[in-house]
């Protein structure tokens, strides 16, 4: 390869890397260790908020652990079919993967409003604004990726 070539390639592959850990990630899409300590300084939440916050999440958390346990294992197992696959096992798991994931987006979005309720009208100007932030990001990715979702 030509050392030029070599540079160029060494160098898009340094600014993707860079671009994609540079990259804002949704605040309800991270570690939830740390969502509430976003949630608090973003929207400077009082103490009795913040407590309120933490019983939502809490709340949500407990709810769907087994669901997101049920998950990953069978996600696991969908992805060991290849080696001996069964349509009818396939589609069930697939199935049931469905079923999990309408409850657990179910419980993501009552827990957001139950969030949003907690807020005063100033803090749920700056959640909205948060949000009109993030999904502006989302689509100069989308567009800089051609139309898909980036691949991070």
């Amino acid at each position: 390869m030509h050392v030029s070539l070599k540079v160029a390639v060494a160098t898009s592959l340094c600014v993707a890397t860079a671009v994609a850990l540079a990259a804002p990630r949704s605040m309800w899409h991270r570690a939830p260790e740390g969502l509430l300590d976003r949630l608090a300084e973003e929207l400077q939440l009082d103490a009795v908020q913040r407590l309120s916050v933490a019983d939502v999440l809490d709340t949500a958390r407990g709810a769907t652990a087994q669901d997101r346990e049920a998950l990953r294992d069978l996600r696991r197992e969908l992805g060991s079919l290849p080696e001996d696959f069964d349509a009818g096992e396939a589609q069930r798991m697939a199935d049931e993967i469905g079923a999990i994931t309408t409850r657990l987006v179910y419980v993501g979005a009552s827990s957001r409003a139950a969030v949003y309720e907690l807020l005063t009208t100033e803090q749920q100007r700056t959640l909205d604004g948060l949000k009109a932030e993030r999904q502006a990001r989302r689509e100069t990715l989308r567009q800089r990726f051609g139309g898909a979702a980036p691949p991070f």
